[in-house]
């Protein structure tokens, strides 16, 4: 489902810089790790690319019963859900998904840090972006792993509305990572923790990279989560996840994810 038309207008409303668009590839497919600022930087980053992209968000930005906001996200957004707080049915339905519209050709977003970080600091990202990389390669698809640095003006911005005031915002490209040693060590070895090495070095690389472009502080530790302990449906509902895990539910989100991803195929044919 094509947005430029939509995320051109809207890029009016914005004072936005950009930066290192030749490291962006229009040839492969780019997995898009960006740090996380405010709620606004879902937006951003797709206003900076040269084509339609898939925004690989919470459930509850796309999900929650906030017409506002499913108005925003619907307009502006092709959106695939990454469920944090179901265990790992649910990560493993999305990691799935994710991997499905990367390998036809739809470049991703995603924001490793799980939060976005009100300090001068970058977290530690979870290993989901490599997960979808390495499925991808498995399918004979070779993504590019592309860091994205987005610096806002934060005293200008409301970190959880869908405006900002006159303010910069600078979005920065940086080169590729290149992950394949990581793969190829991943898909080789048998040991749990060298397996886990692999899954994070690349994330690990992409935003040590970002930190330093923006001059922040990398600390490599999880930002902390507060467990939701719940899972959101499409119409808003939520489950408890021990109840989740029961197979109506696991099927029905199968369903509801099968839905979206043929949406945006068959509106972008």
């Amino acid at each position: 489902m094509s947005k430029l038309n939509e995320l051109k207008e809207l890029r009016h409303n914005f004072d936005i810089q950009i930066n290192g668009l030749e490291n962006y590839s229009l040839d492969v497919p780019n997995l898009m790790v960006a740090n996380h600022n405010c709620l606004m930087d879902v937006f951003f980053l797709p206003m900076a690319c040269p084509e339609d992209v898939i925004s690989l968000i919470s459930p509850r930005l796309i999900y929650k019963k906030d017409e506002k906001r499913q108005k925003v996200i619907n307009k502006y957004l092709n959106s695939m859900p990454i469920e944090a707080h179901g265990g790992k049915n649910y990560a493993d339905l999305c990691i799935r998904f994710a991997t499905d519209l990367l390998c036809s050709g739809y470049s991703s977003i995603i924001f490793p840090e799980g939060a976005y970080v009100e300090g001068d600091t970058i977290y530690r990202g979870r290993t989901g972006a490599t997960r979808i990389l390495y499925n991808s390669r498995e399918l004979g698809i070779v993504p590019n792993l592309l860091p994205v640095a987005i610096d806002v003006d934060k005293s200008k911005v409301d970190l959880d509305s869908y405006s900002i005031d006159e303010g910069r915002v600078s979005i920065t490209f940086l080169p590729p990572i290149d992950y394949s040693d990581y793969y190829y060590r991943y898909i080789s070895s048998d040991k749990k923790g060298e397996r886990n090495e692999m899954l994070h070095n690349p994330i690990d690389m992409s935003l040590s990279a970002i930190a330093s472009v923006l001059k922040r502080k990398y600390i490599n530790e999880y930002i902390e989560l507060y467990p939701k302990q719940n899972v959101i449906f499409e119409n808003g509902e939520t489950i408890p996840t021990d109840i989740a895990q029961d197979n109506y539910y696991i099927s029905l989100y199968t369903l509801q994810l099968e839905k979206r991803k043929e949406k945006i195929l068959f509106k972008s044919r």
